[in-house]
C-alpha cells in the first residue's frame, strides 16, 4: 500500500498527457504526409499507398518513443559512446564537429519538430527521475516508460481517427 502512496502520479500523468498529444498530433499530419508523398511518387511511377506510408510513420514515431525510453534508462554509456569514442583522433574530432554541426542546422530548419520532440523528452525525462528516485531499477524504469509511452501515443493516435476519420478503423 505504501508503494501506491509513493508512486508518481502526478509525473506520469503529464507524460501521458504529452504522449497522448503527441499521437494525436502525428496522426492528424501522417494522413497529409501520407498524401503528399503519395501523389510525388506516384508521378515517378512507384505506386505507394496512403494505408502503408501511414503505417511506416506511426512505425517510426514508435520505435522514436522505444529509443528515447531506452536512452533515457542509460544516458551515461550513450553519451560516452557518442562524444568519447569520436574524439580520439584529430580526423575523428573533425568528423564529430561537422557532425554536430549538421545536426544544429537540421535542428535550427526544424525547429518547430524539435521543440515537440524536446516536450516529449522533457516528460520523459520527469517521469524517469521520479521512477528512479522512489526506487524502481533501470529496467522497470524503461519498461513503465516504454508501455506508459506506447500507451498514450496509441490511444493519442485511435482518438484521433475515431473522432474525425472513423473509416480508418472501421474493417468490412
Amino acid at each position: 500500500m505504501t508503494q501506491l502512496k509513493t508512486f508518481p502520479w502526478l509525473s506520469l500523468s503529464i507524460m501521458l498527457i504529452t504522449y497522448v498529444v503527441f499521437g494525436w498530433h502525428i496522426a492528424a499530419v501522417s494522413i497529409n504526409w501520407s498524401h503528399s508523398i503519395v501523389v510525388q511518387t506516384n508521378g515517378l511511377g512507384l505506386g505507394l499507398k496512403d494505408e502503408s506510408l501511414m503505417l511506416a510513420i506511426h512505425l517510426f514515431a514508435i520505435l522514436i518513443i522505444v529509443l528515447t525510453s531506452l536512452a533515457l534508462t542509460a544516458p551515461l554509456t550513450l553519451m560516452t559512446f557518442f562524444v568519447s569514442s569520436w574524439i580520439k583522433s584529430e580526423l575523428q574530432s573533425i568528423m564529430a564537429m561537422i557532425a554536430w554541426s549538421f545536426l544544429l542546422v537540421l535542428i535550427l530548419r526544424w525547429f518547430d519538430v524539435f521543440i515537440q520532440f524536446l516536450v516529449l523528452l522533457s516528460a520523459a525525462i520527469l517521469g524517469r527521475l521520479e521512477l528512479r528516485y522512489i526506487g524502481y531499477s533501470r529496467s522497470q524504469t524503461l519498461g513503465i516508460l516504454t508501455i506508459l509511452g506506447l500507451i498514450g501515443f496509441g490511444s493519442g493516435a485511435m482518438s484521433y481517427f475515431y473522432y474525425f476519420d472513423p473509416s480508418v478503423l472501421k474493417t468490412n
